[in-house]
């Protein structure tokens, strides 16, 4: 196998490499941001809650 085809099979492997690295990153980021998501959303019902008792205590 000449060299030049050694390294376009190391530059292929690489690239496939990097594809996967970075989609398997953009997977962990969705995640993350899905999770912060799920936690703001009850964080703001519950305190939406909260505040609609704290208003009826004084009704």
């Amino acid at each position: 196998m000449s060299n030049d085809k050694v390294q376009r099979s190391n530059d292929f492997l690489n690239l496939r490499l990097d594809i996967h690295l970075t989609f398997a990153c953009l997977r962990e980021a969705a995640s993350a941001k899905a999770g912060i998501l799920a936690f703001g959303i009850a964080f703001v019902e519950i305190m939406v809650r909260s505040f609609g008792q704290f208003i009826e205590s004084f009704l």
